[in-house]
């Protein structure tokens, strides 16, 4: 929960000596209500923001100091104090196309030899920006830089359209340099795991924190949010973007043999596209388009669901995967990147070719019409998930962050 307290810094008494941390992440939560992504470009939640925030919250319990830079959301605070310890400085101006706007505003405030830093810790996805300003902060700093890999551009992210091409293009390089210099490298999967170190890094210094979810988020009972919505429903939540392949799943949805409804709970540059193709296929009557939901809204729609569907064209680990797991709610998803392993080794989840929408359509009905099937997912999922609280995740970071400290040489 965030609370408001004065802008001023934290004082040095109520912070543990040689524990303040700088985050880097281009995305990051917000408390409260945000422009609609579709008229921003801006994701108002995801798995990112979701990571961060709740990893942020778990170390200013712990007595952490930490300064969040990241991106300008539209609506959000420019500055904002979460708890005594925390505050979240929000960079760049509120157009479309160019939130990397963000990057010079940003890689200034990280510079600031004023704010007390004692490690970095960068949370890169699909943006150029975080890698380059954390590296620069690291050094500027001279504090130990700290690398989870949300979405690797090496090793996991497709150019799936112009825009990810160029990420790729101009992103491999950055993560590249970036995991070269890093103190450690946090991977959500054994896969990405196994390739960082394939590369030459040292087995040392990359470990693997499969990704966890909050507990305090899936405590029921959980309102219906759609009480007047028929059932069996199948609910996908996330950002309305090619990469997340709304477009197979509206495709495989025309394509099933069972009635259903469809809820698509996100927002994005490709909301407007995602309209249009619900009414090429004639399928309007069944699909309910939610734009943004606060998280806890987004997971009781999860619990009152027959189905979770992830039909992404790549996955780094896949936050929806871990929560419907939590929730015991069938899961179909696609068999890319480290979703296979987040998923038990594909036990805890039907598993499809990404990009094909006529299998996706097939595993969803059989999912649908065999009860047992259905059961020995979410039985899967259940203990799957047991052990991914947030407390559990949180003190093997901050373990990771004192060895780190620990290895530094001295100033």
């Amino acid at each position: 929960m965030t609370h408001s307290t004065p802008l001023g810094p934290p004082t040095a008494q109520s912070r543990p000596k040689g524990m303040d941390v700088l985050h880097v992440c281009s995305v990051y939560e917000s408390s409260g209500p945000v422009v609609s992504g579709a008229k921003t470009g801006y994701s108002p939640t995801g798995g990112v923001q979701i990571h961060v925030g709740a990893l942020v919250r778990h170390l200013e319990r712990q007595g952490v100091g930490q300064t969040v830079i990241t991106s300008y959301k539209p609506g959000a605070p420019r500055r904002q104090r979460q708890g005594e310890r925390t505050l979240v400085r929000r960079f760049g101006v509120p157009v479309r196309r160019w939130r990397q706007m963000w990057a010079l505003p940003a890689a200034r405030a990280a510079s600031d030899r004023n704010t007390r830093v004692d490690l970095v810790h960068v949370h890169p996805s699909a943006d150029l920006a975080a890698l380059p300003i954390a590296m620069m902060a690291s050094r500027l700093h001279r504090a130990p830089l700290v690398v989870t890999l949300h979405s690797s551009a090496l090793y996991t992210m497709r150019p799936v359209g112009p825009r990810l091409t160029m990420l790729k293009i101009l992103g491999c390089p950055a993560e590249a340099v970036a995991l070269r210099h890093a103190a450690a490298i946090i991977a959500l999967t054994d896969r990405t795991r196994d390739l960082v170190v394939g590369s030459g890094v040292d087995p040392a210094r990359v470990h693997v924190l499969p990704q966890p979810y909050d507990q305090e988020s899936f405590v029921g009972p959980f309102d219906d949010p759609f009480p007047g919505l028929p059932r069996p429903r199948i609910v996908f939540i996330g950002r309305f973007s090619r990469e997340k392949g709304v477009d197979v799943l509206l495709e495989a949805f025309s394509r099933m043999r069972r009635p259903a409804q469809l809820v698509l709970i996100g927002d994005g540059r490709a909301k407007g596209h995602i309209e249009a193709s619900i009414r090429r296929l004639g399928i309007g009557r069944n699909v309910t388009v939610t734009g943004f939901m606060p998280h806890r809204t987004a997971v009781a729609a999860m619990a009152h669901a027959q189905v979770v569907a992830l039909p992404s064209l790549f996955e780094e680990a896949g936050t929806v995967v871990v929560e419907a797991m939590a929730l015991g709610v069938p899961l179909v998803a696609s068999d890319a990147g480290g979703v296979r392993q987040t998923a038990g080794g594909g036990k805890a989840a039907l598993l499809v070719p990404p990009g094909d929408p006529s299998v996706l359509a097939a595993a969803l009905d059989d999912v649908l019409g065999d009860r047992d099937l259905a059961s020995r997912l979410a039985g899967a999922g259940r203990a799957q998930s047991a052990g991914r609280d947030w407390g559990t995740a949180g003190e093997e970071m901050l373990d990771i962050y004192r060895d780190v400290l620990a290895r530094r040489p001295i100033r």
